[in-house]
């Protein structure tokens, strides 16, 4: 099952059975009785539960350093993994089966480390269609002493002992690392007029949440930004999204706004009653919700405000309006919805509720938070959410009355999400925009990341483009690419 790629260091293996050992060339020294008992534990070797000779073939060898071959091609799994002990290669001269390889050990040479916390073996090997595939063992499943590790093989291939930057609980497959591994680039910045808070895409115009204006942008893959016109506004828009013809914006104080474009790029603006964070439209196009702050002024409450938009002229009124739970008011700083459901996002957790109602929005599920909540994303029944202190974490919302936390990714400082297809970015505080495989939502990984020149405050995807606004630093355009 070895695929020819393998370059094996050592091709002196001497088998006695069922281990092997390597041979050597050097002149012959006096070995004390302890030496030999050290050499005859002399890792790697393969240990049996019972009787070597009840088993195929078995041999081990050294192998081309796993971690040295992904770096040289991108290393993503995650960035910054590094070695921690030779790569060893298993080998059997017969077919054996998987469920008989795994009931033996393999004992792989280890460095000392100061900390084992994120140690992992990886292995790579070869499917029965030839194709070559990267997997990894967590922590929890190895056997670690002062200079070996000891895991049960998953298949016959090349295990390495190695570090990673961020604690993987569970075992997972990779078949991204190779030469063509997904990774982000850093195509170009435009410097918009004003304070670039949020984006939307529709086609090839791009519009920027842009301190009190709009900023209308000509979008395309080869020249990337460039400008058109601004639209004037009121307050500091801070969100921003498109539906139907119109664009709605979410203006602090001011209160939620629009650009009806078929009338011509002018923004009008409605009351919220409240300092709006957020910004989402029902699937309909009949309703858009505002979540919002209290200014202490009249008729001014924490929660989520709908606003009805039927009318052909924008002519919006407040009819419905809900506070999240709790003995003070939270304040809900992002929001989505789907069908009936509105998902919201407050410091200290997840929100569902049902919209189906007018008058009134009905609390219909919640999860709480290790961290403190930012933002949110939906991809189909997956709910992707920010916690600054925490990282980014996968919720199961298939059923939205009962949220189940899937997995959390380590990831420091992380203020917003977006994603689609089976990617997720994300964007920190640390100016770091990271690259997240979401293919399997139970194992988020990490694979790419890159440092932005100024603070992002939003992250938005539209397939493989990836725009972050910077405040005063414009928008960074940014694109997924494998390597040639």
């Amino acid at each position: 099952m070895l695929a020819s790629f393998f370059a094996c260091k050592n091709d002196g293996l001497e088998r006695k059975g069922g281990v092997s050992s390597k041979t050597s060339n050097t002149k012959q020294v006096y070995q004390s009785p302890e030496a030999i008992e050290t050499q005859a534990k002399k890792i790697p070797r393969i240990e049996y539960p019972g009787d070597p000779s009840q088993f195929p073939p078995l041999e081990v060898g050294e192998e081309a350093s796993i971690a040295t071959d992904i770096t040289g091609t991108y290393l993503t799994l995650p960035k910054g993994l590094t070695e921690a002990g030779q790569a060893v290669a298993i080998r059997s001269a017969a077919k054996i089966s998987d469920t008989m390889l795994q009931t033996v050990k393999v004992v792989l040479p280890k460095s000392k480390l100061s900390s084992e916390e994120n140690l992992v073996v990886i292995y790579r090997m070869t499917n029965d269609k030839g194709e070559n595939f990267v997997g990894l063992i967590p922590r929890k499943d190895l056997e670690i002493e002062d200079h070996a590790v000891t895991v049960h093989p998953r298949g016959l291939g090349v295990y390495q002992a190695a570090v990673t930057p961020v604690f993987v609980g569970d075992e997972r497959k990779v078949p991204l690392l190779d030469a063509n591994a997904p990774r982000l680039r850093h195509a170009s910045t435009y410097n918009t007029s004003g304070n670039a808070l949020d984006i939307h895409l529709d086609g090839n115009t791009a519009y920027v949440a842009d301190g009190d204006a709009v900023e209308v942008l000509n979008w395309s893959p080869t020249s990337g930004l460039t400008a058109n016109t601004r639209v004037p506004g009121t307050g500091t828009i801070n969100a921003i999204l498109k539906g139907g013809n119109r664009i709605y914006v979410a203006a602090g104080t001011a209160g939620l706004g629009v650009i009806d474009v078929p009338q011509g790029l002018t923004l009008q603006m409605a009351d919220a009653r409240g300092i709006t964070n957020g910004i989402a439209a029902a699937v309909n196009l009949n309703n858009v919700y505002l979540t919002q702050e209290s200014t202490g002024a009249n008729g001014s409450r924490a929660g989520i405000s709908r606003f009805d938009i039927q009318e052909a002229e924008p002519n919006y009124e407040v009819t419905g309006n809900v506070t999240p739970p709790g003995g003070n008011p939270q304040i809900p700083y992002g929001i989505q919805i789907a069908g009936t459901v509105a998902y919201t996002i407050s410091r200290s957790g997840v929100y569902t509720y049902d919209i189906t109602q007018n008058d009134r929005m009905n609390l219909i599920g919640q999860l709480s938070l290790n961290g403190t909540g930012e933002k949110l994303t939906l991809q189909g029944t997956r709910i992707y959410a920010a916690e600054r202190s925490e990282g980014v974490i996968a919720v199961d919302a298939s059923n939205p009355r009962s949220l189940v936390v899937l997995n959390r990714l380590n990831l420091p400082n992380v203020i917003d999400v977006s994603s689609n297809g089976s990617f997720l970015v994300a964007i920190d505080t640390n100016r770091k925009v990271s690259l997240i495989d979401i293919s399997d939502p139970s194992h988020m990984l990490l694979l790419s990341q890159l440092t932005l020149p100024s603070l992002p405050t939003r992250v938005k995807k539209f397939g493989d483009i990836i725009f972050a606004t910077m405040g005063e630093g414009g928008v960074a355009v940014l694109t997924i690419e494998t390597a040639p």
